[in-house]
């Protein structure tokens, strides 16, 4: 039972195989050990045999949620090396060499995908930016998942992804546990009194632009769950930021494609943000404030 997570399903069917349904993605078959998929199943779903024991894990999100249910063993090729990762159990295992590096999700070890017996990849939606990258490692014989986590609105329906997981490693009773301990965190904010204060949210990409997340995304909502206000949460209504004094006004650019991030041109960013960033906080609009 899925209580806030919008972009997947998992269906339980007969014989211990599960369906993975992903909104806007693929399905993927869970085969049980020592089973066949069905001979009639249809050409475009994603089969997934079990037990899953050498993962490369290109994605970076789902490393916390395999921790969280104690199945890091599951994971023997990384996308990122030991110093990238934020998830200190990875870092250890990584040391340890129970982990090991394996390119980053668009230049894979193909060689070593294949010596290790990689059994899944799961990749981030990155990935459809390397659809040749995607493609090699399917002609391998190598399923591919695609984690779209991102896409969530809501911070518990990203964190709720750790029930797909439970469901991949069967062990679904460790991911509900521990997402019912996140949820009762989370519901206990409900009567918490937003501060009002305003948190300008942003990164600058590989094109030095300036990018914003949409204002209806799970980080907005984990900022307004916090007890604040996205600074940019009328980033799609230019107009908005106009009457309420946000923004001086040139340079401002909405850009819903792809992973519906928006931007901001980086000459704005430089004068309304940057260059005052340093001083940790400043006045916002005609009152409040924002926060870096």
């Amino acid at each position: 039972v899925l209580n806030y997570a919008e972009c997947f399903n998992v269906y339980y069917c007969t014989d211990g195989y599960k369906l993975i349904d992903v909104k806007d993605g693929a399905q993927y078959l869970l085969v049980p050990d020592g089973k066949e998929a069905p001979d009639d199943l249809d050409s475009d779903v994603i089969v997934i045999h079990q037990p899953l024991e050498r993962i490369y894990m290109a994605a970076t999100s789902p490393m916390a949620l395999f921790d969280a249910i104690d199945s890091l063993d599951t994971i023997r090729l990384s996308g990122e090396t030991a110093g990238n990762w934020y998830v200190q159990d990875a870092v250890d295992a990584m040391n340890a060499g129970t982990m090991i590096f394996a390119g980053k999700y668009s230049e894979p070890d193909y060689e070593l995908l294949v010596s290790e017996n990689c059994d899944l990849a799961i990749e981030s939606t990155m990935i459809l930016h390397s659809p040749k990258v995607q493609e090699m490692i399917e002609m391998l014989d190598i399923p591919v998942f695609i984690d779209r986590s991102s896409y969530e609105s809501q911070p518990l329906g990203r964190t709720e992804w750790i029930k797909l997981y439970g469901a991949m490693l069967d062990k679904e009773e460790e991911a509900a546990d521990f997402f019912a301990n996140q949820a009762s965190i989370v519901e206990n904010l409900k009567d918490f009194q937003n501060t009002e204060k305003t948190v300008a949210f942003f990164y600058i990409n590989t094109s030095g632009a300036a990018v914003v997340r949409n204002p209806e995304d799970y980080i907005s909502n984990m900022i307004e769950l916090g007890g604040a206000r996205n600074a940019f949460r009328y980033a799609d209504q230019p107009e908005q930021h106009l009457r309420k004094g946000c923004f001086s006004g040139s340079g401002f650019s909405y850009d819903r494609n792809k992973f519906t991030f928006m931007k901001i041109e980086i000459n704005m960013v430089y004068s309304d943000c940057f260059c005052i960033a340093k001083a940790k906080h400043f006045r916002y609009a005609s009152s409040g404030e924002a926060w870096f």
